[in-house]
């Protein structure tokens, strides 16, 4: 009987290698505890994400508590050939990058979007009260982002080089503060595949 037990374990490892390593080929979201945010639907297309490149972005909601700061807190897991590792929160040239707690969602928004800024800030944006301005005034609405373009840069070339590639399950946490008992304004769990562009 314990003979028989090795292949079958090494079977199981097997398939968990092979489901860990597929590709998505939509984006998977699953509400982890929202307050004050209903969010209806979230995509990006193309997916796989190339990088770097253009993409869109779906974004719906109904925010049911105005938004100032928000502390964001991400937990990070890459896949790469079907091995799982968390991605630790580590500092470069003084900014978080990774599983780390970020004390202020516009500022984070701001560095990873090149064209976050009041004089290229996005008609849609301005029309929801988001003006590319820090910190966030967004009243009480349904927000409707909806193939919204995104220029994706080069992640390869910039300090966050883990999310050039791989499968990635992401859980996003929202709190109006860093307290460990904060109440979750909202929560949401992320799974996509970025690919690196290959000219």
């Amino acid at each position: 009987m314990r003979f028989l037990m090795v292949p079958l374990a090494l079977i199981a490892v097997v398939l968990i290698f092979k489901v860990h390593g597929q590709d998505f080929t939509k984006l998977q979201f699953t509400d982890c505890g929202s307050k004050h945010i209903t969010i209806e639907e979230v995509d990006v297309k193309p997916m796989p994400i190339i990088n770097p490149g253009p993409a869109s972005m779906t974004f719906v909601a109904q925010l049911k508590k105005p938004v100032t700061i928000l502390y964001i807190n991400l937990n990070i897991i890459r896949t790469v050939s079907g091995i799982a590792l968390p991605v630790r929160c580590y500092i470069v040239n003084g900014q978080n990058v990774g599983s780390c707690t970020y004390p202020d969602i516009c500022a984070f928004i701001k560095d990873m979007v090149t064209d976050f800024h009041p004089d290229t800030c996005h008609p849609t944006l301005i029309q929801h009260g988001i003006n590319c301005v820090c910190p966030f005034n967004i009243p009480i609405q349904r927000l409707l982002f909806r193939d919204h373009p995104l220029d994706l840069p080069d992640a390869s070339q910039s300090a966050a080089t883990f999310m050039a590639s791989g499968n990635f399950d992401i859980t996003v946490k929202a709190t109006e503060s860093a307290a460990a008992n904060a109440e979750l304004y909202g929560c949401g769990r992320i799974h996509f595949t970025v690919k690196q562009y290959k000219p």
